[in-house]
């Protein structure tokens, strides 16, 4: 299943399980703050039309993002 803009808490946790990471993983990996992804996850606060690009990017292609981000 690809990410759902529309129905941000279950994409979030599905990516995450299909990534095999927890939220703390998941955060850390892509540079997300813990908060700001358990907010997202419990429907407490939506993320933004680039942080929702961000997400589908990283459901399309995770290792490459992850890498991308880590280089450095």
């Amino acid at each position: 299943m690809s990410f759902d803009p529309q129905n941000i808490p279950d994409s979030l946790r599905e990516l995450r399980q299909k990534l095999g990471l927890s939220q703390r993983k998941f955060a850390r990996r892509y540079r997300i703050s813990f908060r700001t992804l358990c907010n997202w996850e419990q429907n407490i606060r939506k993320p933004d039309a680039a942080a929702i690009s961000y997400l589908i990017v990283i459901d399309t292609i995770p290792e490459e993002v992850a890498s991308a981000l880590w280089s450095q």
